[in-house]
């Protein structure tokens, strides 16, 4: 998979106006096994120097994957919304409407991310504790996951943070 993995990305990037590739990020799930321990992992790869299209420098990062399966294959740009799900069973790239997040949105699950309550996001920006608790569920839902760590985790992985 992961071998795929590369040359569908690099297949990608070299097909892009030059010096746009440096817009885009690769991001996957995969599994690791380390000290007898089987865990899911998530890899951002985002190119930062290339010639002629032709990534000689990228930096890669890892971190514990949110997801339970291998693959959520993504390429996305930096200053867009829309992104592209690679299909391992079809082998290309499908485009993807991104998800649109409000101001408040942002802001909710910037402060969650900071390890601040409900309570303290209430008082923070002036909102009742409830209402807090109902952008929250509509965050879980619109992002399409299961809490709000998964929900910083998401933002984070897609730039949206």
């Amino acid at each position: 998979m992961l071998k795929e993995i590369n040359h569908a990305a690099t297949s990608f990037w070299k097909h892009l106006p030059n010096n746009e590739c440096l817009k885009y990020t690769v991001s996957y799930d995969f599994q690791l096994n380390a000290l007898k321990t089987c865990f899911m992992v998530n890899q951002h790869y985002s190119p930062i120097a290339e010639k002629s299209n032709t990534i000689w420098l990228a930096l890669c990062a890892l971190s514990i994957s949110s997801k339970k399966e291998a693959g959520n294959i993504i390429m996305q740009a930096s200053d867009m919304a829309d992104y592209y799900e690679y299909s391992l069973q079809k082998h290309i790239w499908i485009p993807q409407p991104g998800i649109s997040l409000t101001e408040r949105d942002k802001e909710i699950i910037r402060l969650s991310a900071q390890g601040y309550t409900i309570a303290q996001t209430a008082n923070m920006i002036c909102l009742s504790e409830e209402t807090i608790r109902s952008y929250r569920k509509a965050l879980l839902k619109k992002l399409n996951v299961g809490s709000m760590v998964e929900a910083v985790r998401f933002c984070m992985n897609r730039g949206y943070l």
